[in-house]
């Protein structure tokens, strides 16, 4: 996090319908950042695409570095600002912003009929984490930012599906990278590597993360990893879903094979120890597993990465 020095002036408030205009509820523009505009908050959605230069973004409490192709979501009600990097004009900072309020939220969710099985939108509900950070790859959100900011300009004939249908692949895109995320993450057990996670939030995870790795040679429950937060099982499984993606189950198997990758690897432990030692006393069933989860059997695995 940098530590960069930001004047205290008062955070106002920025309403949609400064924007919005012909009942369209969306709003797509293309600015340079400076020095004049004050930390503000809104009242309505916000993707900020960062489209050239470098800089820095003021969001909460935080400091943030930022260059060209990085994209934060922002929910209703989050206090930020841009800032580029120095006050040469020459690597100046442009931001992208397409801004829309809950309404289009919702109708992208849940208001559009497929007639094959529903996307979701999850973890982009309202009260979920505040802001969201994001990377793009190889130019996939300049691609779409490109496109939304020109046809919402033209308005050419039918601009409004047009804008609708690309603000959700950028939304599915977001989804995605944001499973790959979490993903990441929880492999490593570490909720510091997921983005926007509040204190409260971060804590009660890292405790279940915890109790998870102290407890995979263990016929590990639900039930007692709730017992042990002092919560409802349906709340320790909506918070793991919420934020890892995973289920209790499959986030115990994810650690439990991974713990046997590292045995495999760094003892000579016989494979019928280390199953046990995992949470598997059925070797048949560790071996299904394990090369459902790798490819390989745990055989072909250690040979494969003896040193």
């Amino acid at each position: 996090m940098e530590t960069q020095e930001k004047s205290k002036t008062k955070v106002i408030l920025t309403k949609g319908e400064m924007f919005f205009r012909d009942d369209f509820p969306l709003y797509i523009n293309r600015v340079y950042e400076w020095f004049d505009l004050p930390e503000h908050t809104h009242d309505f959605w916000e993707i900020c695409y960062v489209w050239e230069g470098s800089g820095f973004h003021y969001i909460g409490n935080q400091v943030l570095r930022v260059k060209k192709g990085d994209l934060f979501l922002l929910e209703t009600g989050v206090s930020h600002i841009f800032r580029p990097a120095s006050q040469s004009t020459r690597n100046g900072l442009i931001v992208g912003n397409c801004i829309f309020n809950e309404q289009v939220l919702a109708m992208l969710s849940t208001g559009l009929s497929f007639p094959f099985k529903p996307f979701s939108l999850d973890r982009f509900r309202p009260g979920q984490q505040g802001w969201k950070q994001f990377q793009e790859k190889a130019d996939e959100f300049a691609d779409l930012f490109d496109k939304l900011y020109r046809e919402y300009n033209e308005r050419k004939q039918g601009y409004e599906c047009m804008v609708y249908s690309l603000l959700l692949q950028l939304l599915l895109l977001l989804e995605r990278q944001a499973a790959t995320q979490l993903s990441s993450a929880t492999d490593d057990l570490d909720s510091n590597h997921i983005p926007g996670l509040s204190n409260a939030y971060r804590t009660r995870l890292d405790d279940a993360l915890s109790y998870i790795t102290k407890h995979l040679s263990t016929p590990l429950t639900l039930s007692q990893l709730a017992a042990h937060m002092q919560l409802s099982d349906r709340q320790v499984q909506r918070l793991l879903r919420r934020f890892t993606g995973r289920t209790f189950t499959e986030m115990l198997q994810s650690q439990r094979m991974k713990q046997s990758r590292l045995l495999l690897q760094q003892t000579d432990f016989a494979i019928a120890d280390i199953a046990p030692m995992v949470g598997y006393q059925d070797l048949k069933h560790f071996h299904r597993l394990f090369k459902s989860s790798t490819g390989m059997t745990p055989a072909q695995f250690r040979v494969k990465h003896l040193p």
